[in-house]
């Protein structure tokens, strides 16, 4: 899996996270849910996915 390198650290500043590995979890459209520093195993990854899978379709119902 291809790794992006942020040369500058523009993106690190924008999305204020740091350290390797991080994981940024984010609604459809982009909007910043939560970040977390560190190793995830597949168990809390996929958790994680999950419950912003679960928020988002709730929104949409409620949105109708």
């Amino acid at each position: 899996m291809p790794v992006g390198y942020d040369h500058d650290g523009a993106l690190s500043t924008l999305y204020r996270v740091g350290g390797c590995p991080t994981f940024v979890y984010a609604y459809p459209g982009g909007i910043l849910e939560s970040a977390s520093i560190g190793d995830l195993g597949p168990a809390e990854l996929s958790a994680k996915v999950d419950a912003l899978l679960a928020a988002t379709q709730r929104k949409e119902r409620a949105d109708r």
